[in-house]
């Protein structure tokens, strides 16, 4: 099995860095502890990231398969895979604060 680090957006490739917010309501409406629904998770859905997952150092995302890609899932039907990412460590730091249950604020963070 084989996995591959995606370190940037590729947009007509090209690298691309994305601004993320981590708006008051993303904070307000996250779940502690919830791959799926915690305020990082939230703004990235937003941002367009589809089926994303995400952890204390990284995330994962569902992405359009290149069949030149190593991969480590891919959902033949879709022609999706799953990809990750590192986050920096404000990020990181953020994720743990919420999940503790103690006070974060709104930010902005690139990926």
């Amino acid at each position: 099995m084989l996995s591959y680090r995606y370190s940037t957006i590729k947009e007509k490739g090209e690298d691309k860095m994305v601004t993320i917010k981590v708006t008051k309501e993303d904070i307000e409406n996250g779940i502690k502890r919830n791959a799926t629904r915690c305020p990082v998770a939230l703004a990235l859905n937003r941002k367009g990231f589809d089926k994303i997952s995400v952890y204390a150092g990284y995330m994962s995302y569902a992405d359009k398969a290149n069949l030149r890609d190593n991969i480590y899932f891919l959902d033949f039907k879709s022609r999706y895979v799953r990809r990750t990412k590192d986050f920096p460590v404000e990020v990181s730091t953020f994720i743990a604060r919420f999940d503790a249950g103690l006070i974060v604020e709104p930010f902005e963070f690139k990926i």
